[in-house]
């Protein structure tokens, strides 16, 4: 479940991106977003753990 959030939550941030500034994101500046959300990876996985204890 929380690599699929976390999945969802990069297409979310790359969508935004794309809205926000009109164009695709370059490579490095997708790599930068999923480094981003995968920086909370951890904290989603504890958020996830709460419900399946």
């Amino acid at each position: 479940m929380c690599g699929f959030f976390v999945g969802e939550m990069v297409g979310s941030a790359l969508s935004a991106f794309q809205v926000f500034h009109k164009r695709e994101p370059t490579a490095d500046e997708h790599m930068e977003i999923v480094k981003i959300v995968e920086g909370y990876s951890g904290q989603i996985r504890e958020f996830f753990a709460r419900f399946n204890g």
